[in-house]
């Protein structure tokens, strides 16, 4: 049996909602990737040292995709936490002009 051992880093600086979706579903592929070879090491015919390494390896490689998925759903909170900022922002302000407008368009309200 041959496993193997692999990194992966994951940008954390996109700004697409989508996009940042898109790259938890890779990172949550890797981690089912990685937990199948974790299964499969339990039943290969390596030495108890050589697995007992190769689980800690994979076990660190399981939290820190786990730990870029957190920080994927941070980063995805904090956009649309922004985006609803913006569209309050946004809605506020077109109050704000609708009720600078005079009513009638040329007409002057006095007060006596």
């Amino acid at each position: 049996m041959n496993l193997s051992i692999s990194s992966s880093s994951s940008s954390v600086s996109t700004s697409s909602s989508a996009n940042v979706g898109a790259q938890i579903q890779r990172l949550q592929q890797q981690i089912k990737d990685t937990q199948q070879k974790l299964k499969e090491l339990a039943t290969s015919d390596m030495d108890a040292e050589t697995k007992q390494r190769m689980s800690d390896l994979l076990q660190v490689q399981l939290q820190a995709l786990q730990a870029q998925i957190e920080a994927l759903q941070r980063q995805q909170a904090q956009q649309a936490q922004d985006a609803a900022a913006r569209k309050q922002a946004a809605a506020q302000g077109a109050d704000a002009a609708t009720a600078q407008k005079p009513a009638s368009p040329g007409r002057i309200d006095v007060y006596v």
